[in-house]
């Protein structure tokens, strides 16, 4: 799989089980929301710099950001 598929579907899914928007998660790393949006989209080249930032907020590595399937959603964590 694409490293920016992993990338996005890892963001979106984390930020669905925190319950946050877009918006928070922008404000609170210090990423523009445009950014963000993009990265999910799989349609940004994002920059190292802007990964740490997102990880410092998250409390995930730059490893478990691409890596498939690490995130989990909720429903998946309740079939464990």
């Amino acid at each position: 799989m694409p490293y920016k598929k992993i990338l996005a579907d890892n963001l979106i899914l984390f930020r669905k089980r925190k319950h946050i928007s877009q918006l928070d998660l922008a404000m609170s790393s210090d990423v523009s929301k445009e950014t963000i949006s993009l990265i999910e989209r799989e349609s940004a080249n994002v920059t190292l710099d802007k990964l740490e930032r997102i990880c410092a907020y998250t409390g995930l590595t730059l490893s478990e950001l691409f890596t498939e399937g690490f995130v989990k959603s909720e429903n998946e964590d309740e079939m464990q």
